[in-house]
């Protein structure tokens, strides 16, 4: 991520935040739940192209990067 910043690759931000989130659901069976990859799915077919979930204990939050003007339409697919 800090070589992809550093580099003003900053598309690559996206591809990086879903790889981790794809790793991180490996480590344990309890990191998502259906209603958090549905959340997800909704993000990237909207436009996002990655994300990353943060917080524990069933409280935390979801951030997502939208590349160009994408943020609109992910905004509207989450408020669905």
């Amino acid at each position: 991520m800090k070589e992809a910043l550093l580099r003003g690759r900053l598309n690559a931000i996206g591809e990086i935040l879903d790889f981790g989130f794809k790793q991180k659901r490996k480590m344990a069976e309890n990191i998502s739940n259906s209603r958090i990859e549905e959340i997800y799915e909704a993000a990237k077919k909207a436009g996002a192209t990655g994300g990353k979930i943060s917080g524990a204990g069933g409280g935390g939050f979801m951030i997502f990067f939208c590349p160009g003007n994408s943020n609109y339409k992910v905004k509207e697919a989450l408020n669905q």
